[in-house]
């Protein structure tokens, strides 16, 4: 479906020359749909973007063999994610700083607002929210139906508070 000679050879080079080569058959083996689905201008940015933020290659080539392709992103949204990511003052370091970025990259500004107005709704305070983002951000992928079920299930049969849960 793509091009050896525009497509797959260019990315595999990219990725030898980012990462290594021993380390990009390793990669290929876990997720060889990377060599097709990144457009490479954006891959090489946005690896390059992420090594100057300051994240650790290996988090960033943990990633990339995710199942979550935030690296294939164009720049400029990856990029607004990251420093968003960063201002909301989480550990580059850090696997949640990635998980963060898959999240705010896959829900919508509106989305997002609308989880913390159901998180409210149940008692919880924008400290708790927060420091529940802190620790499973993907948590705003979730439906309001799952997040809902989930949060009545534990405030209502296990009758945890919003700051035990949090």
């Amino acid at each position: 479906h793509r091009s050896l000679n525009n497509r797959i050879k260019p990315t595999f080079n990219l990725l030898s020359s980012l990462i290594g080569s021993r380390d990009t058959l390793v990669l290929l083996k876990h997720n060889p749909h990377i060599l097709t689905a990144y457009r490479i201008q954006d891959l090489s940015f946005n690896f390059e973007f992420l090594c100057e933020l300051g994240v650790p290659r290996f988090q960033i080539v943990k990633y990339l063999a995710g199942p979550f392709p935030v690296l294939g992103k164009p720049h400029d949204k990856l990029r607004s994610v990251a420093l968003k990511v960063k201002g909301m003052g989480f550990d580059l370091s850090s696997g949640y700083f990635f998980d963060a970025v898959v999240a705010l990259c896959h829900v919508t500004d509106s989305t997002w607002e609308a989880r913390c107005v159901l998180f409210r709704s149940f008692g919880f305070s924008n400290h708790e929210i927060d420091l529940m983002l802190r620790k499973l951000p993907r948590i705003m992928c979730y439906s309001e139906k799952k997040i809902s079920e989930s949060v009545q299930f534990v405030v209502n049969k296990l009758q945890w508070t919003p700051s035990r849960l949090s």
